[in-house]
């Protein structure tokens, strides 16, 4: 686990596997006076990982709560609906692109996740 530390907050994270397709920033928000809750931010494509880590260790100083950045893999995405459904329709939106290489790129995603032949 890599740890940043900033004046005042710590951001979490750690080196992206191989393997790793997306980057995601998670902040802890409040509930109510004594419970927190993790506030996820949108996935990013794994390229922007060092974005991601200067963003989140950037903002940490203003948050009452440690930050986390999480990358995540075909499989982490596949075997969560919660994460999966709204990374499909995106892919979906691509796939009925005007753009041919948008098209392809989706098309070829979709067959990796196994949801299409």
């Amino acid at each position: 686990m890599i740890i940043i530390k900033t004046k005042r907050n710590i951001v979490y994270t750690d080196d992206p596997q191989p393997d790793a397709i997306f980057v995601q920033v998670v902040l802890q928000g409040p509930v109510d006076e004594h419970r927190f809750r993790f506030i996820e931010l949108p996935h990013w494509h794994i390229d922007r990982y060092a974005d991601a880590v200067a963003w989140a260790a950037g903002i940490a100083d203003m948050m009452a709560k440690p930050l986390r950045v999480q990358t995540w893999n075909y499989d982490d995405i596949r075997n969560s609906p919660r994460r999966f459904l709204p990374y499909l329709k995106f892919l979906v939106g691509l796939a009925e692109s005007n753009d041919a290489q948008e098209r392809d790129e989706a098309l070829r995603l979709m067959r990796e996740l196994g949801v299409m032949p």
